[in-house]
């Protein structure tokens, strides 16, 4: 499935978890889809080799994903995991 959202914040989250303390990357996307948008933002999970590139560099754009995995995260916020395909 393909999204694309603007993103609004860039923020890392940290929590503990059944292997340990995990710190992850997430980017806050609004749906800029047209008529038939997402009434929320969702988060992004940004990977490793993601967060290297794309560090700093997306607030205020807008961000295609091919969203691999759509989830729901301990605080009940709708989260996507896939691939960055473009920044504009």
């Amino acid at each position: 499935m393909l999204f694309t959202g603007k993103c609004l914040d860039e923020k890392v989250d940290s929590f503990v978890g059944k292997r340990g303390a995990v710190v992850q990357t997430l980017l806050v996307l609004f749906d800029v889809a047209g008529e038939r948008h997402l009434g929320n933002t969702v988060d992004y999970v940004v990977n490793e080799v993601e967060d290297k590139v794309h560090k700093g560099k997306v607030q205020d754009r807008v961000v295609t994903v091919n969203v691999g995995e759509v989830f729901v995260g301990l605080n009940g916020r709708l989260k996507f995991r896939g691939r960055i395909l473009e920044v504009k």
